[in-house]
């Protein structure tokens, strides 16, 4: 998990803790070299939440990543999540020892 380098959001305590806490810009210039807010109805703090879950997403692999992690995310973020671009997904890794995909 790449994280938020502001500290303003990692720690999840409870659903309105964690919305209260993320300062939308601060934790997108942290985190993203390029920040526009026009595709996220100008709103840092949308553009946090979903790229935030674009990223968890997109990094999924399955059978390695706690999905736990995801769905507690999604819980947190669900408010403030309008739309998801999804640029890529990851196959699924093949386990070439017991020879199953």
């Amino acid at each position: 998990n790449q994280g938020c380098q502001c500290g303003c959001c990692c720690r999840r305590r409870d659903k309105q803790w964690y919305q209260r806490r993320v300062r939308g810009k601060r934790c997108c210039k942290s985190r993203w070299a390029v920040c526009d807010t026009d595709q996220y109805g100008n709103s840092w703090k949308r553009m946090f939440f979903e790229r935030n879950m674009e990223d968890l997403i997109e990094n999924f692999v399955p059978e390695s990543t706690d999905l736990a992690e995801i769905t507690d995310t999604l819980e947190l973020s669900k408010d403030f999540i309008m739309r998801l671009r999804m640029r890529q997904l990851l196959p699924q890794i093949k386990d070439v020892s017991a020879g199953v995909a």
